[in-house]
């Protein structure tokens, strides 16, 4: 996986981050029609390692590193984050 080896994620954040998906997915497809595809998939993923990563260590990346090698930008990933959380 691209983003686990920039991020230095562990399997305990891994696993936290499939937790995330499947809270997203189960409690707000119906009301906010979220659709999956190979488009919108990677940004989920990245979005939902960050916060676990945040979440589980006090020493991360700061956001313009994980825009960086997500390759979106830093405004988009503050406001993807902001909408996950």
């Amino acid at each position: 996986m691209w983003f686990y080896d920039y991020a230095a994620c562990t399997e305990i954040e891994l696993t936290t981050t499939l937790f995330y998906i499947d809270k997203l997915v189960r409690d707000y497809t119906d009301e906010t029609h979220l659709i999956l595809t190979e488009l919108t998939i990677h940004r989920l993923m990245m979005v939902a390692i960050i916060l676990s990563l945040k979440y589980l260590n006090d020493d991360y990346f700061d956001n313009k590193y994980y825009a960086h090698v997500g390759g979106i930008t830093l405004n988009e990933l503050n406001v993807l984050e902001v909408q996950m959380f």
